[in-house]
């Protein structure tokens, strides 16, 4: 596992020409303005009665009487049956049926219709038709699949933005909402993550070849230019459940003259930009992790990346962020809770279905560092390979905050540093020869 330089890696195909051009040029040609609209970033998986999360969408979009949705189906495999779920979760808060309009974009045929090949829809970001639908609307929605999708049907070959895309910012310019979930999620900043799991990130080349890329299984840390209407930071999604801590991180670090903060948003969970009170607000089931790389710094040891010295922050529903000031606002029912140490020791356990102490990430950040013995920092062990490990080592700082409503928490300034780890696992044989 070699990283080298750490850096991108384009091999164009013949084949992939457009894609090629979308990923280099995009940049130069789809500013990051500071519009007047707003933007709800869901995380993944929205559930159709979280009312938190729908009741802010439409609100953004000129509440019940005056919205009128626009959803654009690009990323799924499935577009029919995609737009078919918001329709109806839409009509069940009040949006009548005609204010709800599906937008003929698709790169795919879907299954459950027999009459029409969706896929014949890849064009439509050309069509006049099909972008007048969005003019007057207020609200435009980009429902999940694969991000890549979206930008080969919404971008030109050569980088500039289709008619459908300028009607897209349109809206969020006159103060409508832009949302989306998922893959609609990950559009949102410029640049976004395209694929990649955790340890790829950590311990790879971020190289991307696009006849990989297509595939929705590739490990392999892709960063390409999105579609930029959030532009202040870098977004990720399904970021609790699929664990993707890591590649934030390294993306982050990899664009850090351009961004420090990138934000992880879990799923059934939204990120909500007001553009009239220029603030972020988490709505939904989970949390959103907000990671500042400003001061942090990152090496090569025996080939793996360490990152030391982030600052990470976790919000949960009804906590803001305010953008003018950097300071993270609780939901008014938290309360301050004491991070004193009572104990100034390093917790030390591993994950593992075998352990006591097995705990995913919105555990160790909360419960793990804020529990009754208020250790000083703890480790967790994230085993590669039976040579190689990662620690990842939360810690308290002077300045770290937690605040608490039953097992609602709101962490504020907390140290992580990711550590890579030579171990020995012994077999049995070896144990028994001792």
């Amino acid at each position: 596992m070699k990283f080298n330089n750490l850096r991108y890696s384009f091999i164009q195909k013949a084949s992939f020409g457009s894609l090629v051009m979308i990923c280099l040029l995009a940049v130069s040609t789809i500013a990051q303005e500071m519009p007047t609209g707003s933007l709800v970033i869901v995380g993944g998986g929205l559930n159709s009665d979280n009312k938190e999360v729908f009741s802010e969408m439409i609100r953004l979009a000129g509440g019940v009487e005056k919205a009128v949705f626009a959803v654009i189906p690009a990323a799924g495999s499935s577009p029919v049956q995609s737009f078919q779920y918001y329709h109806q979760a839409l009509m069940r808060y009040g949006i009548q049926e005609e204010n709800i309009r599906l937008i003929k974009l698709s790169l795919s045929d879907d299954d459950s219709t027999t009459l029409v090949n969706e896929a014949l829809w890849k064009d439509n970001a050309m069509n006049p038709e099909e972008v007048k639908k969005i003019h007057d609307a207020t609200a435009v929605w980009f429902t999940g699949g694969d991000q890549m999708c979206i930008l080969q049907t919404l971008v030109k070959a050569d980088g500039s933005k289709s008619p459908m895309l300028e009607a897209v910012w349109e809206v969020y310019n006159k103060g409508g909402m832009i949302g989306g979930t998922s893959a609609g999620a990950a559009i949102m900043s410029n640049p976004m993550i395209g694929r990649g799991n955790s340890l790829f990130a950590l311990t790879h080349d971020t190289i991307a070849r696009f006849d990989e890329i297509l595939h929705e299984d590739s490990d392999t840390l892709f960063i390409t230019q999105g579609l930029g209407f959030f532009p202040f930071g870098i977004v990720d999604q399904h970021f609790h459940q699929r664990a993707r801590i890591g590649r934030l991180i390294t993306t982050m670090m990899i664009e850090k003259k351009q961004f420090h903060l990138g934000f992880g948003i879990d799923e059934n969970t939204a990120l909500i930009y007001d553009g009239k009170n220029k603030q972020l607000k988490v709505a939904g089931a989970s949390g959103v992790t907000m990671i500042d790389v400003s001061n942090a710094e990152t090496s090569i040891i025996d080939n793996f990346r360490s990152v030391e010295n982030l600052n990470i922050s976790y919000l949960e529903n009804g906590d803001c962020f305010d953008l003018s000031t950097h300071t993270i606002i609780p939901a008014s029912e938290k309360i301050l809770i004491s991070v004193t140490e009572k104990h100034a020791y390093t917790e030390r356990f591993s994950s593992g279905s075998l352990s006591t102490y097995t705990i995913d990430f919105k555990g160790l950040i909360t419960h793990r560092l804020f529990d009754g013995t208020n250790p000083t920092s703890i480790e967790d062990l994230n085993i590669i390979d039976t040579q190689s490990a990662y620690i990842l080592r939360f810690s308290k700082k002077p300045e770290t905050k937690a605040y608490k409503n039953m097992d609602a928490w709101t962490i504020n300034d907390v140290r992580l540093d990711i550590i890579p780890a030579q171990i020995n696992i012994i077999s049995p044989k070896q144990i028994k020869t001792k």
